[in-house]
Parts: structure tokens; C-alpha cells; sequence
């Protein structure tokens, strides 16, 4: 056995996904690992799905990667399940594979620094922790290669990411890490839409650069060192928040092209946004996420992003979506509080 891992999975209603991540976890090859799943959903169906499959009573996984998927876990994992409050009151450590927690939605970095702090509690100086959208399959070797990173730089001053691939393309590239313009407060993800010809595989992040959220890998050091994420996003500029955090703590940031993620691509956020009420929440919290972010982390960038902000709130005025920008300008008013869509 190796370092423990401690992988954490953020469910919002789609459990379909998340027990396709779950098979495509337990054929690793690394082992030593306890998995955290965070159910965020509204009701108590996604919970109730994923203790069937827990409980083997899951015979069938739709996946396009039955390589990675199949043959299907044919036993009980053991498992418990708590509520939020009382894993935060847990002062004991379950020492089962799996550990499901039904928490409140208060957005997707509150829900996984449910999970952290548990594992701050719990791990010890040798563990990783691995943030995973529950929207993807692993490869086999993805975990060994994360951690296999930090012994050959014989340093765990690292916040690093795996390759990301589109789950319906597997050979193209979704991000190898993002990139930020301070000018703008725009960003987009390096490689994406380029077929993987291991173009990338001796990137190296620099300043401006990010890791995505949906892969993100550190040590134990790293979360006592740079601490949880910021909650005050909700949603967006979470992972450009922490990264910024990271170096800020003196840690570098890195690419494992060799551990291979294959993601659906905001499985989770795309739930929330099919909802006809939701289809401006992703504008919304992009235009006041990106003022709030640059208060914080650039403050002289203000004005510039501003007008890019105000470019944006007036081609929704033309749009006809005047209650978003009402909401957003009350929000950017206030951005030192979490104002919800």
C-alpha cells in the first residue's frame, strides 16, 4: 500500500454519473484510497441510487468506457452514510471505502470543503486529496500516476491536474489547465478542441495559468498550508481562486499527463442550467464572479474588467434580460457577500 488518497465526488442529481465515476475508480490500480461522496441534490433520490449500487444491486452502467467500467463490482462496498452535520461532528475515522454525505446546497466549493475538512481531520502528512467532477471515468492508472508525480520531484510543493479528454471524444483534449487575462477577468483552457498528441505533455504552468476544477490533486501539506476553498463564488472562478491561493502559499503549480481523465464537461452545472428558471445563472455568476474575483486577487485590473462586465450587463439589457441584470447589478454592488441567482 502507498499514500492514502482521498478522492471527493460532488453529486447534484445526476447519480448516473457519479456511479459510473465510482466503477471506473474502484478498477484502479492504486488501491489505498477512501472515496468522499457529497450529495448536494434536492431530495433523497440520488442518495438512494448510489446506496443501491453501494449495495450491489446495480447489474447494468450505461458508459461509452466499458474498458475502464466493466465488469461491473459484483459485491457490497461498505459504506456509511451521514448527514453534513454530523460528519463534521464525526470524531471518529471510517475506515470503509466509501463515505456518503448528504450536505446542503450551498454551492460546489462549500460541498467539497465538506469533504476536506474531514480529511484534514483524518489524514495524515503522507495522503493526497483528489477534487474530481463526478461527471468523468478514469483511466486505470490515474491515480498511481498522481501520486507517482510527487516522488519523482521529490517534493510535495506541487497543486497539480491530469489531462482532461472529452468523455464523448477520447482523444481530444479538454484542458490541460486554464489561462487567465487579468486585463479582461476572461479565461478559456489550453488545448481544447485539439486532438491529444502529446503536444502538452511537458506544459508548464505559469503565471496566469489555473488548474480546472475538475481535476484537481494535492497533498496533505497543500490543504493545511493553503486552506479550503472560497465559498463566496457559488459557482465559477472557484479553481482560479484556489490556484491563486496556492501560489500565493508557495506551492507550483503542475500537469500529470500521464493520469488521464475523460470528462462530460459540467454534468452537474448543465443540470442545474437545463432548468428553463436557471438558463441565465451561467452569465450571472460569470459577470459577478469575475468583478469579485479581481477585487480580491487584482484590484488594480478593477477598471478594465468593469467594462467588460458593463459591455456584457448591456448586451442582455439588448436581449431582453433585464431581471438578470438586475440581479447582477445588485450583486456587484454587494460582492463582499454571496448573492444567489
Amino acid at each position: 500500500m502507498g499514500s492514502k488518497v482521498y478522492i471527493i465526488l460532488v453529486n447534484y442529481i445526476k447519480f448516473q454519473d457519479t456511479i459510473e465515476c465510482l466503477e471506473s475508480i474502484f478498477k484502479s490500480s492504486y488501491k489505498d484510497f477512501q472515496v468522499l461522496v457529497v450529495d448536494n441534490s434536492p431530495d433523497e433520490i440520488s442518495a438512494g441510487n448510489i446506496k443501491e449500487w453501494l449495495n450491489n444491486n446495480y447489474k447494468q452502467v450505461d458508459t461509452l468506457y466499458k474498458d475502464l467500467v466493466y465488469p461491473l463490482i459484483d459485491a457490497p462496498i461498505p459504506f456509511v452514510y451521514l448527514k453534513e452535520t454530523e460528519l463534521e461532528r464525526a470524531t471518529e475515522i471510517y475506515d470503509v471505502p466509501v463515505v456518503l454525505v448528504s450536505a446542503v446546497n450551498n454551492g460546489f466549493a462549500a460541498a467539497n470543503n465538506v469533504a476536506l475538512k474531514y480529511v484534514l481531520k483524518n489524514a495524515t502528512d503522507t495522503s493526497f486529496a483528489w477534487l474530481l467532477n463526478n461527471d468523468t471515468v478514469i483511466d486505470t492508472y490515474a491515480i498511481e500516476n498522481l501520486v507517482a508525480f510527487y516522488k519523482t520531484k521529490h517534493d510535495k510543493a506541487y497543486f497539480i491536474t491530469s489531462k482532461l479528454l472529452f468523455y464523448h471524444q477520447k482523444n481530444k483534449i479538454q484542458a490541460v489547465a486554464g489561462k487567465y487575462n487579468k486585463w479582461t477577468g476572461s479565461s478559456y483552457h489550453i488545448g481544447e478542441g485539439e486532438d491529444d498528441n502529446g503536444q502538452y505533455d511537458n506544459y508548464q504552468l505559469a503565471e496566469g495559468n489555473y488548474l480546472v476544477g475538475a481535476s484537481m490533486f494535492m497533498p496533505y501539506q497543500f490543504m493545511k498550508q493553503a486552506g479550503l476553498m472560497a465559498e463566496d463564488y457559488f459557482l465559477y472562478f472557484e479553481d482560479l481562486d484556489w490556484s491563486m491561493q496556492a501560489v500565493k502559499k508557495g506551492f507550483k503549480l503542475a500537469l500529470q499527463p500521464a493520469a488521464r481523465v475523460y470528462h462530460k464537461e459540467g454534468g452537474t452545472n448543465v443540470t442545474i442550467i437545463n432548468n428553463k428558471a436557471n438558463k441565465d445563472m451561467p452569465g450571472y455568476y460569470t459577470l459577478v464572479n469575475r468583478v469579485k474575483f479581481t477585487k480580491k486577487w487584482y484590484p488594480l485590473m478593477l477598471f478594465t474588467v468593469y467594462l467588460g462586465v458593463i459591455f456584457g450587463l448591456v448586451k442582455r439589457i439588448l436581449q431582453g434580460k433585464t431581471a438578470v441584470v438586475k440581479k447582477a447589478c445588485f450583486a456587484l454592488m454587494n460582492t463582499d457577500k454571496l448573492i444567489r441567482y
